[in-house]
């Protein structure tokens, strides 16, 4: 009787141990998970109301989420091309924000594309968007949007 004792006591032992093992497992991924930078970068299309005031489509944007849990800062916005190490960048007023800008935790911005640089011949050749940030990352982003525009416009030149 002593023996069959001591033997749940050992099992509840064990089973409180692990239990902590898995708990400090878990907990320390997600510190480590909470302070990384975290971003997704979505090409969209945009639209736009013409002077009827009709929906009609307004060429293409970026959509910029913050899946931080900190503020972060964008300081460049633009294209990668494909197999190349080359990139179009864009900066000013015509996108609907200024770069660079900040970002709250969990927060999203939309960048719209002007039409003269989506309708540019070399447009042709850029692979995906996207944004680097204040403290040196880099992310890139695709959605099927992105890749019906990109299937349209070579069928167009």
């Amino acid at each position: 009787m002593l023996a069959e004792s001591t033997f749940q006591a050992n099992t509840l032992t064990l089973i409180i141990a692990v239990s902590g093992l898995v708990l400090g497992i878990v907990n320390t991924w997600r510190t480590i998970h909470k302070d990384r930078v975290r971003i997704r970068v979505r090409p969209v299309q945009v639209y736009c109301l013409n002077d009827e005031e009709r929906l009609v489509t307004g060429g293409v944007g970026v959509s910029v989420t913050n899946l931080s849990s900190f503020e972060i800062t964008i300081t460049e916005l633009g294209f990668m091309k494909r197999w190349k190490n080359e990139k179009i960048s864009l900066f000013g007023t015509d996108l609907g924000h200024l770069i660079p800008c900040r970002m709250l935790p969990r927060t999203t911005i939309s960048f719209r594309i002007p039409e003269s640089i989506s309708s540019h011949p070399n447009f042709v050749t850029v692979h995906r968007p996207f944004v680097d940030t204040a403290c040196g990352k880099r992310f890139t982003g695709s959605s099927p949007a992105w890749r019906s525009f990109r299937k349209r416009i070579r069928k167009m030149r």
